[in-house]
């Protein structure tokens, strides 16, 4: 299935991008909207540890504990990292946004 960014923010892009940048500079193979099966895509995924990380616009608790669910299903997958998108303000640099991710990923 091709990538569709159409319902995808600048920002929310971005943001996984800098994850993808920052797990590749630790040596790891990483995988950016990673289809692990017909109806899970993963944002980012650090394929070395097991890590995905994914990027939430909307932090409503339900959808957040459906799709971490659904994620921990998938083989391979140690955990799951929520990233609320708000945390990156639109008004910052790039420059502080890699910092935090680069803060995030472990």
């Amino acid at each position: 299935m091709p990538y569709n960014a159409k319902d995808e923010t600048v920002k929310h892009f971005v943001v996984k991008c800098l994850f993808y940048k920052v797990i590749a500079e630790l040596g790891h193979k990483s995988a950016l909207e990673h289809q692990a099966s017909e109806h899970c895509t993963f944002d980012v995924i650090d394929l070395t540890t097991g890590l995905v990380y994914e990027v939430q616009g909307d932090t409503n608790p339900k959808i957040v504990k459906a799709k971490i669910e659904k994620y921990m299903k998938i083989s391979g997958v140690r955990d799951v990292i929520i990233v609320p998108l708000e945390r990156f303000n639109i008004n910052s640099p790039v420059k502080k946004w890699y910092e935090m991710v680069k803060a995030m990923v472990v």
